[in-house]
């Protein structure tokens, strides 16, 4: 999808993703990194992401400084607020697809925790797909993991990507524990999916389908 070859770099030294998921602690491990997507850089939430929604709402000030184009309903393809934002996107969609892809591969994992981190990780690849397409319509649908060499993708049906987020959010509706929920001596943290959390994503989804079809 444009950025698979950045997406694919690994810094010196750090562990090959095929032979990192070996127990239950890394299945965490790189479950919270998905999380700390959310963060990283200047192009999702942290910076940008936000302040061109913001720009763009009712909330945003009419001299909107470098988010203008946004308020005015104006914005082009050259606008550097926007490849920060979709790069950020689609990083943390690569690392909830590694996790979703390799954690069922992990022996001896035990089998709630598993389905509670598959769970939360398609959560938040439902909800990144679902920035996603909000903001740009049709997007490439990338749901496995990157391999090497391998071609960017063309962009999907917006009804396709929308199949695939309720999808994942059916899912993470349903593996997902309630907060601080404690089971087989693991617990729910404070900022993590919950069940409850899901289902009001899922609502959330429908109603921007409904909406849309007017």
């Amino acid at each position: 999808f444009g950025c698979d070859a950045v997406l694919d770099e690994k810094p010196v030294n750090q562990i090959a993703t095929e032979f990192f998921y070996q127990n239950e602690t890394d299945a965490l491990a790189a479950l919270n990194a998905v999380y700390a997507d959310l963060k990283s850089g200047n192009g999702y939430y942290r910076q940008l992401f936000l302040s061109n929604l913001f720009g763009a709402s009712d909330q945003g000030t009419p001299n909107a400084g470098r988010h203008g184009s946004f308020r005015r309903g104006t914005i082009e393809l050259t606008d550097p607020n926007l490849p920060p934002v979709w790069i950020e996107i689609y990083i943390g969609i690569k690392d909830a697809n590694n996790v979703i892809a390799r954690v069922p591969e992990i022996p001896e994992m035990n089998e709630q925790l598993r389905s509670r981190v598959i769970g939360e990780a398609k959560f938040l690849r439902a909800l990144n797909y679902f920035n996603l397409v909000r903001c740009f319509g049709e997007v490439p649908l990338r749901m496995t993991p990157v391999l090497p060499g391998q071609p960017g993708l063309p962009k999907s049906p917006i009804a396709d990507i929308y199949d695939l987020i309720i999808e994942d959010l059916q899912y993470a509706g349903e593996n997902c524990w309630g907060f601080n929920e404690i089971r087989a001596g693991y617990t729910n943290d404070i900022g993590r999916v919950t069940k409850a959390s899901a289902y009001a994503m899922l609502a959330k989804v429908y109603l921007q389908i409904a909406s849309s079809k007017r």
